[in-house]
């Protein structure tokens, strides 16, 4: 999603096709619901709680606070371990201390936390 809305923006603030500005405007502030593109911004502003009308302004800063908001310590830490152990599970990492079968255990209860 975060990559729709730079999209969007960058097509309104730095595209000389006048076409393109066109209809990208018009896509977002009057096709809005009917058009696809408006659509999807207004769910993005939707998911980050975020005004339709001030979408311009949604930058990446804003969109990794709140999701550091949302989401706590322990969870972050959980994630990274799964990830860790994915990579083991599938061969980029090497760990000699457990088999693929322990590891295997160890994601399904990381998962079922």
């Amino acid at each position: 999603m975060k990559r729709l809305l730079i999209f969007a923006q960058k097509c309104i603030n730095y595209c000389d096709n006048n076409l393109v500005n066109f209809v990208i405007r018009y896509a977002i502030w009057y096709g809005r619901m009917a058009s696809p593109l408006g659509c999807s911004v207004f769910q993005c502003c939707s998911k980050y709680a975020f005004d339709y009308e001030d979408f311009m302004s949604l930058s990446h800063q804003y969109i990794q606070k709140y999701y550091r908001k949302a989401v706590s310590d322990e969870d972050v830490a959980r994630t990274r371990l799964l990830l860790e152990l994915l990579f083991i599970r599938s061969g980029a990492y090497q760990l000699d201390i457990f088999s693929v079968s322990d590891v295997k255990v160890m994601i399904d209860i990381l998962c079922t936390m």
